[in-house]
């Protein structure tokens, strides 16, 4: 240990620190013994792997030790502050080398530093958030596949996203993502119970389903998409506040970025509101989107309409998609 530290310190203590405690060591032995001894662990193998320390705190701590006169007390001085630094509690769990490929904002590039609207994707990224694990966000195109790159389509033949790359394993499908993680990385547990899986399920397709008609008055597609909506509301009412009851679970990271883009896309497109009687919908989607995890991850508004608005090449005003 107190080899790999020394390492660290070689442009500030190698020859400053040698002629400070060679002029106070009591003997020509104990001068030749500091001097020497730098030299060889800045040269081993290990210290030039390990990593570099702050400076400013490195010169205070080796000028202070100086003048107490205590040999090789800057390293041990070190060790003991990256010893302490390593005890203390981390904000985000450590984690394998996990990178999740999600939806790009349209014409940003290929792939994006921007993260675009799926819901999927949402839902991968809050699974994540929610587990306190350290991810990497790489963002790619939606559109055909030969346009996305040669690397990704590689390992992700379907083009599909999410996919969620942990080491050298791809998964793809945010259902199968999240079983990888809950299996991986089992606390806190995120598994909803398998009553909790169905609810809601049929909210997302029914919602596609009228919004690709181009109509807000096509009233079939406008009625089963309100009849998957009371019955959530009603579920939440009796069961809630999650839809697993007290605990928030993958069930509800899943159903409420759906829920999100019906409300947004609904409104521009259609002018409709969800119904003021559906109360539980209404908290409940106040309670997810207050999540810290929800805020970080949330697309806004207006990538929702943009997104929807190219997928079901709606026309350019709400007036005129009901023409």
């Amino acid at each position: 240990m107190l080899q790999s530290q020394a390492a660290s310190c070689q442009s500030l203590i190698g020859t400053s620190c040698r002629r400070i405690f060679a002029s106070r060591c009591t003997s020509e032995t104990s001068s030749r013994a500091f001097s020497a001894a730098p030299t060889r662990f800045f040269n081993s193998s290990a210290a030039q792997k390990h990593h570099s320390v702050p400076r400013h705190v490195d010169a205070l701590s080796a000028s202070q030790s100086s003048f107490r006169g205590v040999q090789f007390s800057p390293l041990v001085a070190i060790a003991t502050r990256r010893q302490t630094a390593a005890a203390q509690p981390r904000a985000m769990a450590p984690t394998a080398d996990l990178e999740v490929f999600g939806k790009a904002v349209p014409f940003t590039g290929q792939p994006s530093a921007r993260r675009g609207d799926c819901p999927f994707s949402q839902r991968t990224y809050l699974d994540l958030e929610e587990k306190k694990l350290q991810y990497k966000g790489t963002f790619v195109q939606e559109g055909e596949n030969d346009s996305k790159p040669d690397w990704f389509m590689k390992n992700n033949p379907s083009g599909l996203m999410p996919v969620l790359r942990d080491g050298d394993q791809w998964i793809q499908d945010s259902d199968k993502i999240f079983e990888h993680l809950e299996s991986k990385f089992p606390e806190p547990s995120l598994k909803p119970s398998d009553s909790a899986k169905e609810v809601g399920k049929d909210i997302f397709p029914k919602f596609m389903g009228w919004l690709q008609e181009k109509d807000p008055k096509a009233a079939e597609k406008k009625s089963d998409f309100e009849a998957e909506l009371k019955s959530f509301d009603q579920h939440i009412k009796q069961n809630g506040p999650y839809i697993d009851g007290d605990k928030m679970t993958d069930a509800d990271l899943s159903v409420s970025p759906k829920l999100l883009h019906a409300r947004v896309a609904l409104k521009y497109w259609y002018d409709y509101e969800f119904p003021a009687e559906l109360t539980a919908v209404r908290d409940y989607m106040h309670r997810m989107e207050e999540r810290p995890s929800f805020q970080k991850t949330r697309p806004t508004d207006d990538l929702i309409i943009q997104g929807w608005g190219m997928k079901c090449e709606l026309k350019s005003t709400p007036a005129a998609a009901g023409a």
